[in-house]
């Protein structure tokens, strides 16, 4: 199978495309359930309020029937365990999920190498009296090889005594296109350098906005993804071509804005564009920067703007400023 690509779909439907033991490593953060509730000792859903902290996505309601919970994350397994050797599974403890994550821990015990807690300093204050704040998640480690034994013989790359068990990471305090589950590169790093060697296909069944991805590519790794929602692939296609020019800093999940060099670059159905204020008056140009690629997109701007300036020099009359601003949208094909 191709690889550096995300799948828009399933990943039930990308893995039965999949050869048995066809990708070196899974990493992978499923949705948490944070939907499901339980009022008067049962499970319910509550109703999904935009921009509240345990709406961590914008195009998927997260609140799965328990049992449905259950069933999806042990068919999604099943099959990571026949297509890799190794499975590194974040979850995180909540009512939605717990009940389910625990049941599966016990049917897959056979196969689950150890575990590793991932401390992120400090969690968000829980929604109700007497219920623990939630600071941590667990790496649920499955394994092919030798499950039985603690020890990575085939995919260990870290000497005797170097790494512990918890590991004390901050959660990414970003999100993007309205996806606030982002994994923390950091941690996805940690894993590669540790459980994979260069040029080793990396698959993530659930690849989100594409740390994962980004990750595998900074280490020379290749990467195989699957996403259902094709708004949070562009994010991942542009933070994956652009990873040396952006950060998590550059990007405004409220304004959906990247920011290079203090000038915006705003997103619509794809298509980059930016607004440029005109010397001596009040009034916003926006310019069509005509392309989907975000790298393409700051070429275009930049020509633009030094095109601009030429044209602009002394020039205080609106009308003017209009007109002028109809011959920017095709600078860059000059």
């Amino acid at each position: 199978m191709r690889t550096n690509i995300i799948h828009n779909e399933s990943c039930l439907d990308t893995m039965a495309r999949m050869g048995s033991q066809s990708v070196d490593l899974v990493i992978t953060s499923p949705p948490y359930n944070m939907n499901l509730r339980i009022r008067n000792g049962k499970y319910c859903s509550r109703q999904v309020v935009e921009n509240d902290f345990s709406n961590k996505y914008s195009e998927f309601s997260d609140n799965m029937p328990i049992d449905e919970f259950y069933d999806f994350h042990c068919q999604v397994l099943r099959e990571l365990l026949r297509v890799s050797e190794l499975v590194f599974y974040n979850i995180q403890i909540v009512t939605g999920s717990k009940r389910a994550f625990f049941k599966m821990i016990g049917t897959f015990s056979d196969k689950l190498k150890d575990i590793i807690v991932w401390d992120k300093g400090a969690g968000q204050p829980a929604m109700h009296e007497q219920v623990l704040n939630r600071g941590s998640e667990f790496l649920l480690v499955f394994d092919n090889d030798y499950p039985i034994s603690r020890q990575f013989r085939n995919k260990g790359r870290f000497e005797r005594g170097t790494l512990e068990d918890i590991w004390r990471i901050n959660r990414t305090r970003k999100s993007f296109n309205g996806n606030k589950a982002t994994f923390p590169s950091e941690l996805v790093e940690k894993i590669l350098s540790n459980f994979s060697d260069e040029e080793d296909i990396i698959y993530d069944p659930f690849m989100g906005t594409g740390t994962t991805a980004i990750g595998a590519k900074k280490l020379q790794r290749q990467f195989l993804g699957s996403e259902i929602d094709q708004e949070l692939i562009n994010v991942a296609y542009n933070r994956i071509d652009n990873e040396d020019q952006l950060s998590f800093r550059d990007y405004n999940i409220k304004t959906k804005e990247f920011m290079t060099d203090k000038k915006y670059l705003k997103n619509r159905e794809g298509y980059w564009y930016f607004y440029r204020r005109q010397p001596h008056t009040n009034l916003k140009t926006k310019i069509s920067l005509k392309t989907k690629n975000l790298q393409t997109a700051q070429q275009r701007r930049d020509k633009i703007l030094v095109k601009w300036e030429e044209l602009m020099v002394d020039v205080h009359d609106a009308q003017v400023i209009q007109t002028l601003q109809k011959r920017m949208e095709n600078v860059y094909y000059e």
